[in-house]
């Protein structure tokens, strides 16, 4: 093989190499976007969790108080 005819091999190579990047590039960014808006969902899924707990906390403080005034 000519140095001519090995230089067109590896610059088809490299080529199809830019090619296969290229793909897994855009297979990346389409992976951040959804992970962009996942990250979102979970932050307000967070959010609710947190406003529940809290809630809960105050509606079982209000109780405790409730059966210690009924006791007292």
């Amino acid at each position: 093989m000519d140095s001519k005819t090995q230089k067109n091999e590896n610059l088809k190579l490299v080529s199809l190499q830019l090619q296969r990047l290229n793909q897994q590039l855009a297979k990346t960014d389409s992976l951040l976007q959804v992970s962009t808006i996942q990250a979102q969902s979970v932050r307000k899924l967070g959010l609710y969790h947190a406003s529940l707990f809290m809630a809960v906390n105050q509606i079982t403080e209000q109780d405790i108080v409730q059966v210690n005034e009924d006791q007292s």
